[in-house]
């Protein structure tokens, strides 16, 4: 059974991937950074990074009011950019969150620009063709695997803030 970690204990992982400078580590839950996602979230996701940017880095940053806070979110995001699909589908997953957050004024602060946009509909052009064909986490029931969760939450960004990123 997994371990849902408190909001305290995420605070308190997100400063060590902070001090260590291992954003990208924590955003995708590799090694120590693993936060699992509380089984009643209807979500296939590998780490839970709602919480993660919730309880993690937006009080990391109200608590220091710290910008190396937001450079190192931004960091993050670009490493993963640069990795495989599956960390491509991650960042665009975060990004998503992001961008609901700021536009549902939930963020302290903003980071989604057109520049950040374009990097990440790139990094999703390039790796179209893998994202369809992974079958685990969101894209596990999909008939083209994680592609599919990146086009329905397309959709939505669309109509709710008028925002196409693909």
């Amino acid at each position: 059974m997994a371990q849902i970690l408190s909001n305290s204990i995420i605070l308190n992982i997100t400063r060590i991937a902070f001090n260590n400078k291992e954003f990208c580590l924590l955003l995708s839950g590799e090694g120590r950074y693993k936060c699992d996602v509380n089984r009643y979230v209807p979500a296939n996701i590998p780490t839970d990074w709602n919480r993660i940017i919730k309880h993690g880095i937006y009080a990391l940053y109200n608590e220091k009011t710290n910008i190396n806070v937001v450079d190192d979110f931004i960091d993050a995001i670009r490493q993963l950019l640069g990795k495989n699909a599956l960390h491509v589908w991650i960042a665009y997953s975060v990004v998503w969150f992001q961008l609901y957050n700021e536009h549902n004024i939930k963020s302290p602060f903003q980071i989604i620009t057109p520049d950040l946009l374009q990097e990440v509909k790139t990094a999703l052009q390039n790796n179209t063709d893998e994202l369809k064909t992974i079958r685990e986490w969101q894209g596990t029931s999909e008939n083209n695997g994680l592609w599919e969760d990146i086009t329905k939450r397309n959709e939505v960004l669309h109509k709710e803030f008028g925002i196409v990123i693909l």
